[in-house]
Protein backbone atom coordinates (compact mmCIF):
# COMPACT_ATOMS: atom_id res chain seq x y z
CA UNK A 1 0.00 0.00 0.00
CA UNK A 2 2.44 2.34 -0.91
CA UNK A 3 1.74 6.06 -0.77
CA UNK A 4 -1.89 5.46 0.08
CA UNK A 5 -3.33 8.50 1.59
CA UNK A 6 -5.73 7.90 5.12
CA UNK A 7 -9.23 8.31 3.48
CA UNK A 8 -8.21 5.35 1.48
CA UNK A 9 -6.02 3.31 3.78
CA UNK A 10 -9.46 3.32 5.81
CA UNK A 11 -11.61 2.45 3.41
CA UNK A 12 -9.23 -0.38 2.41
CA UNK A 13 -9.15 -1.40 5.60
CA UNK A 14 -12.76 -1.11 6.65
CA UNK A 15 -14.26 -2.51 3.71
CA UNK A 16 -11.92 -5.45 2.80
CA UNK A 17 -9.43 -6.06 5.69
CA UNK A 18 -11.59 -5.78 8.93
CA UNK A 19 -14.27 -8.32 7.18
CA UNK A 20 -11.99 -11.18 6.64
CA UNK A 21 -10.24 -10.54 10.14
CA UNK A 22 -13.83 -10.80 11.90
CA UNK A 23 -14.54 -13.73 10.04
CA UNK A 24 -11.31 -15.62 10.36
CA UNK A 25 -10.92 -18.46 13.21
CA UNK A 26 -7.37 -18.33 12.81
CA UNK A 27 -5.00 -15.60 14.64
CA UNK A 28 -4.32 -12.54 12.36
CA UNK A 29 -1.20 -10.37 12.67
CA UNK A 30 -1.14 -6.93 11.02
CA UNK A 31 1.94 -5.19 10.67
CA UNK A 32 4.13 -2.41 8.30
CA UNK A 33 0.84 0.20 9.10
CA UNK A 34 1.94 3.76 6.97
CA UNK A 35 4.10 5.95 9.40
CA UNK A 36 0.74 8.25 9.54
CA UNK A 37 -1.30 5.35 10.99
CA UNK A 38 1.44 5.64 14.28
CA UNK A 39 1.64 8.50 15.40
CA UNK A 40 3.54 7.41 18.65
CA UNK A 41 5.31 4.25 16.84
CA UNK A 42 9.37 4.24 15.74
CA UNK A 43 9.83 4.10 12.09
CA UNK A 44 10.94 1.01 10.82
CA UNK A 45 14.95 1.12 10.15
CA UNK A 46 14.36 -0.62 6.94
CA UNK A 47 11.69 1.64 5.36
CA UNK A 48 10.95 4.62 7.49
CA UNK A 49 7.33 4.81 5.61
CA UNK A 50 6.01 2.26 7.53
CA UNK A 51 6.08 2.17 11.24
CA UNK A 52 6.92 -0.50 13.85
CA UNK A 53 3.65 -1.47 14.61
CA UNK A 54 1.25 -4.06 14.91
CA UNK A 55 -1.95 -5.61 15.86
CA UNK A 56 -3.04 -8.84 16.55
CA UNK A 57 -6.51 -10.39 16.50
CA UNK A 58 -7.85 -14.21 17.26
CA UNK A 59 -11.64 -14.84 16.55
CA UNK A 60 -12.00 -11.40 15.28
CA UNK A 61 -11.07 -9.96 18.57
CA UNK A 62 -8.13 -7.27 18.75
CA UNK A 63 -5.79 -8.93 21.95
CA UNK A 64 -2.90 -6.22 21.06
CA UNK A 65 -2.06 -3.17 19.42
CA UNK A 66 1.63 -3.18 19.68
CA UNK A 67 4.12 -0.70 18.52
CA UNK A 68 7.57 0.51 19.32
CA UNK A 69 7.63 3.94 21.55
CA UNK A 70 9.17 6.61 19.52
CA UNK A 71 11.60 8.59 21.94
CA UNK A 72 12.96 10.97 19.52
CA UNK A 73 11.32 14.32 20.88
CA UNK A 74 12.18 16.38 17.27
CA UNK A 75 10.67 13.25 15.17
CA UNK A 76 7.52 13.34 17.66
CA UNK A 77 7.19 17.17 17.74
CA UNK A 78 7.38 17.12 13.91
CA UNK A 79 5.22 14.16 13.65
CA UNK A 80 2.19 15.98 16.01
CA UNK A 81 2.94 19.44 14.61
CA UNK A 82 2.14 18.03 10.87
CA UNK A 83 -0.79 15.64 12.00
CA UNK A 84 -4.06 17.12 10.87
CA UNK A 85 -6.21 14.94 13.11
CA UNK A 86 -4.99 17.34 16.13
CA UNK A 87 -6.60 20.02 17.03
CA UNK A 88 -5.59 23.45 18.91
CA UNK A 89 -7.38 21.54 21.89
CA UNK A 90 -4.92 19.23 22.04
CA UNK A 91 -2.18 21.62 21.86
CA UNK A 92 -0.82 22.65 25.26
CA UNK A 93 -1.08 18.69 25.82
CA UNK A 94 0.88 17.92 23.14
CA UNK A 95 3.70 20.57 23.71
CA UNK A 96 3.64 19.36 27.46
CA UNK A 97 4.29 15.95 26.24
CA UNK A 98 7.03 17.09 24.26
CA UNK A 99 8.78 18.71 27.11
CA UNK A 100 8.39 15.49 29.30
CA UNK A 101 10.41 13.60 26.06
Amino acid sequence: MENVKDDDFYKTFFNEVEPKILESKKPVFLYDYPISQASLARPKKDNPRYAERFEVFIAGVELGNCFSELTDAKLQHERFVNDKRFGRPREKLIFRLMRIL
